[in-house]
């Protein structure tokens, strides 16, 4: 994961990674009884490395800017958050399988009743692409190992053409007289 981090950064690999994360949760919504068991490990494997994978950096990442003696107080809150966030996809998942068997008018657990939540789960997962594509490019470079961006900053630029200006302008007079 840390070498994946460093070559394309968190921001990158976040946001892509969400939506291949999301795919592969989707397609759990596909599996049926007839579907193969090989096909199911692939599914289940490929997804899982790159749910591990958006996890170890979402996790990185929310440590990159606390400082060392604050970083009790962020392991606390990070693990409660993420508790919260874990919880929520669960009761959302639950309350789509049951809203599908309310909708089938089914009474008993059926593997059919599934499909539905996978799907809006992965939907709330994707979702998260709009957050990770908002971060700067350089987000977390200070744990990843990757070099900072530089964004040239306009007001120096602007502060920079007026001193060429007056050193032309100086220079010219120079020769003038």
């Amino acid at each position: 994961a840390a070498r994946i981090i460093r070559a394309f950064g968190f921001r990158n690999i976040m946001t892509v990674n969400a939506v291949v994360s999301s795919v592969f949760l989707a397609a759990c919504a596909l599996f049926t009884v007839t579907t193969p068991l090989l096909l199911i490990m692939i599914i289940l494997v490929v997804g899982g490395f790159f749910r591990s994978l958006q996890f170890t950096a979402i996790n990185a990442l929310t440590y990159a800017d606390v400082e060392p003696e604050r970083m009790s107080r962020a392991t606390t809150l990070a693990s409660v958050n993420q508790q919260l966030a874990i919880s929520a996809g669960v009761a959302l998942g639950a309350f789509s399988v049951e809203t599908t068997m309310l909708f089938r008018h089914d009474t008993e657990l059926t593997a059919g009743d599934f499909g539905p939540g996978f799907l809006v789960v992965s939907v709330l997962s994707a979702m998260s692409t709009f957050y990770f594509m908002r971060l700067p490019a350089d987000a977390g470079h200070q744990v990843s190992g990757r070099r900072t961006v530089v964004i040239s900053d306009p007001t120096r630029e602007s502060e920079a053409e007026e001193e060429a200006s007056r050193e032309t302008v100086t220079a010219r007079d120079q020769r003038i007289s």
